[in-house]
C-alpha cells in the first residue's frame, strides 16, 4: 500500500475531484450567520449581532443537518464552518455535532472572542481538523480600531488562550489592512510563542451585499506595499518562488469557460440563508436550498454556470504574469458587477510582484 502525506493526499483528491466528469464537491463551506459581534471595516459580509431580520432568514439546526447528510452522500470531505461569527448562533454545538457524525473533516472559523470553557470542552472531546482565527491588531488600540467594538481584544486574546491551552489545533491569520499592516511582523512573533501556523492575506475585496455601512475597499493597502510586505517574509517569497517556479508563464489561453478554478467543481458554498453558488463571491449565481434540492442545485445549476463562456477574447489571456495574478469572475463581479472585467487592483499588484520578485528577473 502506497503511503503518501495529508498535502500530497489532499492534492490528488482535489485533482480528481476537479477533472472528473461527475464533478464532486470534496469541499464544502457553510456560513452559519452574516451576524457578528465584531464590526470589522474590512468585512465583506458582516451584519450587525442584533439583526433579527438576519437571524430569522438563518437556516435552522435541523436544515442544516439535512444539508450535511446530502453533502455526505454526495462526496464531500472537507467542511469549513464559518460566518460572520458562527459561535452567535445558540445551536452551534448542536451543527458541529451533526458535522461531525458525517464524517467530515471539519475546519471552524472564528474571531475566538465567544470562545468560552464550554466551547474548548466541545472541540477537546471532537477535535476539528482545525481552528482559524483572525488577529486584527497586535495591540489593544490596533485591533480594535479594525472590529469598532471596546472590549473586543480582551475577549479574543482570552479565547485564543484557551484554545491553545486546551490542545486545540490553532492556526493565525490577519487581513493587512492599511489600519494594521505596520503590525503584520508583530502578529507573526506572537503566532511563534504560541505555536502556531501564521499567514497573512492583502487582498481586500468589496462587500457582497452592496450596503453602504462600510467601505472594505477604502482599508485596501497599496499594490507597492502588498509586495513590501511579501518581501519582508522569507517564508512567503519561499512558497512564492516555487509556485512561480511551476506556474509563471504558463498560458491559460487553451480554455474559454468563464470560471477555471474549482468553485463549482469541487467546491460549493452555502449561505447562511440557504442560497448556493460555487464560491463566496458568485453572489450573482446563488440558487436557494429551500426552493430546489442541493443535488438539484449541484447538477444542474452549478453545471449551467460553468458551462458559461466568456463574452470576449480576455487579454488576461495571453499575459505571462495570469498566474501570479487573483483575477477571477468572482472578483470581478464585486467590483465591477461584471463577470468577465479585469480587475485592476490585482493587475497592479501582479506587475509590481513581477518586477520586483528577484527570482522574477
Amino acid at each position: 500500500m502506497e503511503v503518501v502525506d495529508y498535502q500530497d493526499f489532499s492534492f490528488r483528491l482535489h485533482n480528481k475531484a476537479v477533472s472528473d466528469k461527475k464533478r464532486i464537491p470534496v469541499n464544502a463551506t457553510i456560513e452559519l450567520t452574516y451576524r457578528c459581534n465584531n464590526r470589522c471595516v474590512h468585512c465583506y459580509c458582516n451584519l450587525p449581532e442584533s439583526d433579527r431580520e438576519a437571524e430569522e432568514k438563518e437556516l435552522t439546526a435541523e436544515e442544516i443537518e439535512r444539508i450535511f447528510v446530502d453533502l455526505q452522500q454526495m462526496g464531500t470531505l472537507w467542511l469549513l464552518i464559518t460566518g460572520g461569527e458562527p459561535l452567535l448562533r445558540q445551536d452551534f454545538r448542536d451543527i458541529y455535532l451533526s458535522a461531525k457524525r458525517q464524517g467530515f473533516i471539519v475546519s471552524l472559523f472564528t474571531n475566538a472572542t465567544l470562545v468560552d470553557d464550554e466551547t474548548v470542552e466541545l472541540l477537546k472531546r471532537y477535535p476539528p481538523f482545525v481552528v482559524e482565527v483572525t488577529m486584527y491588531g497586535a495591540t489593544k488600540e490596533t485591533y480594535e480600531r479594525v472590529t469598532r467594538v471596546r472590549g473586543s481584544y480582551e475577549r479574543y486574546w482570552k479565547g485564543l488562550q484557551r484554545l491553545v491551552q486546551g490542545g486545540i489545533k490553532v492556526r493565525l491569520k490577519t487581513m493587512a489592512l492599511t489600519v494594521n499592516m505596520h503590525e503584520i511582523g508583530m502578529l507573526e512573533r506572537i503566532a511563534e510563542e504560541l505555536g502556531c501556523h501564521f499567514r497573512f492575506d492583502p487582498l481586500v475585496h468589496s462587500r457582497i451585499d452592496n450596503r453602504k455601512h462600510s467601505r472594505p475597499e477604502l482599508y485596501r493597502i497599496s499594490p507597492e506595499d502588498v509586495v513590501r510586505l511579501d518581501l519582508a517574509f522569507p517564508r512567503r517569497m519561499q512558497e512564492y518562488e516555487q509556485y512561480c517556479k511551476k506556474m509563471v508563464g504558463k498560458s491559460m489561453s487553451h480554455t474559454d469557460r468563464l470560471i477555471t478554478c474549482g468553485a463549482g467543481r469541487s467546491s460549493i458554498h452555502i449561505m447562511p440563508d440557504g442560497r448556493v453558488l460555487p464560491c463566496s463571491m458568485l453572489i450573482n449565481a446563488a440558487v436557494s436550498l429551500r426552493e430546489k434540492s442541493l443535488r438539484e442545485i449541484w447538477q444542474v445549476d452549478m453545471e449551467n454556470i460553468l458551462n458559461r463562456k466568456r463574452n470576449f477574447s480576455l487579454l488576461c489571456d495571453s499575459c505571462s504574469l495570469i498566474n501570479l495574478c487573483e483575477q477571477c469572475p468572482g472578483w470581478s463581479f464585486v467590483e465591477y458587477h461584471r463577470l468577465d472585467r479585469k480587475v485592476q487592483y490585482l493587475c497592479r499588484i501582479a506587475r509590481k510582484r513581477a518586477e520586483s520578485f528577484p527570482f522574477l528577473k
